[in-house]
């Protein structure tokens, strides 16, 4: 199996050990324009499409935000199923692009939203679809502080702190809409506003408030780079008395694991085994969700 990566920073990293270990006859390529973040065990750097040995099974592209629209194209030609890291792009207009192209291609897609893969997230998601008592409310924050994601290196030069380069922490941090949309279902409305933590020093927005409306009831959720308290959490509130509390952060080694199920699951997709839970049309959707 042949496999290409674009973007080889943290997160094509992690993609890359995960298949190495759960798919070590796989041949591993990433197209690079630079070195920075040095060279990856097991992996075959090429500058151009033109150095790939030949068909390429699965293309993954985890490279900033900004570039997946030229990124997209550019290994469409190559035919592989498509693993697309979230969000899927910084408009809905560079959305409905990618989603026309590849949709033209004819091939599978997959975008990165490994929360789906979280045991108590689909957990919940599974009772949600059975009887159930009415839901009153349900309450969804994501906090952290930005300067901690990448200890060592400065923060403000992160593609995250820049409103071109990743949009801001609604995009960064779209799998809290992903997943409450994938349990709770499309809301009836929603209103949406973001705010700047002058202390960054950033220029993208770094915090995030939503108002999902639901017959009955409303979804809040709250996002933010601005936190020095770490908090992921899902709460929700049944009509019964019943009220649920999901921890989302989970360690390391559990983490991992989230990420290697989410994995096999695209190599299956992509050896068609089984259908993309989260295709790039699917995304356009919570990316407008997600849009101000």
């Amino acid at each position: 199996m042949n496999i290409l990566i674009v973007g080889l920073g943290s997160i094509g990293r992690r993609h890359a050990r995960i298949l190495r270990a759960i798919r070590p006859e796989a041949r591993l390529f990433a197209l690079r324009s630079g070195m920075g973040w040095g060279p990856e065990e097991g992996v075959t750097d090429v500058r151009d499409l033109k150095e790939l040995p030949g068909k390429m099974d699965l293309a993954i592209i985890s490279s900033p935000t900004h570039l997946h629209p030229e990124h997209v194209k550019k290994v469409l030609p190559l035919k592989p199923f498509l693993f697309l890291e979230k969000p899927l792009a910084l408009t809905v207009a560079e959305g409905e692009d990618i989603v026309d192209a590849v949709e033209k291609a004819g091939i599978g897609s997959y975008v990165g939203c490994h929360l789906r893969f979280h045991p108590e997230l689909k957990k919940l998601r599974e009772e949600m679809r059975q009887p159930h008592a009415p839901v009153i409310s349900a309450r969804i924050v994501c906090r952290s502080w930005l300067p901690d994601w990448q200890t060592g290196r400065d923060y403000r030069k992160s593609f995250r702190a820049q409103a071109d380069r990743s949009g801001g922490v609604h995009l960064e941090l779209i799998h809290e809409m992903d997943y409450v949309t994938w349990i709770l279902g499309a809301p009836q409305s929603r209103t949406v506003s973001l705010r700047d933590a002058p202390d960054l020093k950033i220029s993208a927005p770094a915090e995030a408030h939503y108002e999902l409306s639901y017959p009955g009831y409303t979804a809040t959720i709250d996002l933010s780079y601005a936190s020095r308290e770490e908090e992921r959490v899902f709460e929700i509130h049944f009509g019964d008395g019943t009220f649920r509390t999901i921890n989302i952060l989970l360690s390391p080694a559990a983490l991992n694991e989230v990420f290697t199920d989410q994995m096999r699951h695209v190599l299956a997709c992509a050896g068609g085994s089984d259908f993309s839970l989260h295709s790039v049309r699917e995304s356009l959707q919570t990316l407008i969700l997600a849009l101000p």
